[in-house]
């Protein structure tokens, strides 16, 4: 809509446009709200989640490892770690 166009006649047409609007905004965010409440409600305790619906965060918080993967370790080292345990020196004083 052009407001420049409109002659001074309906000069109140022009100042309610921008009430209406908001209005109108107004409703369109309580209702998104509620629905995005009612799909949270029926995923809780779901084993996966949409994702939209996943918390955003950074990139490189999302891509990061969980703990559990960052404590992994391969067959291999973990057999030489127990094999070949830390050696415990006492020194004489």
């Amino acid at each position: 809509m052009s407001v420049a166009k409109v002659t001074g006649g309906a000069a109140s047409k022009v100042a309610k446009i921008g009430s209406v609007r908001k209005d109108i905004a107004r409703v369109l965010t309580v209702y998104n709200q509620q629905q995005i409440e009612a799909v949270r409600k029926s995923l809780k305790g779901a084993k996966y989640i949409p994702k939209d619906m996943r918390k955003k965060l950074t990139k490189a918080k999302r891509m990061a490892l969980t703990k559990k993967q960052q404590n992994m370790v391969v067959t291999k080292v973990h057999k030489r770690r127990s094999n070949f345990p830390q050696r415990k020196y006492a020194l004489k004083a």
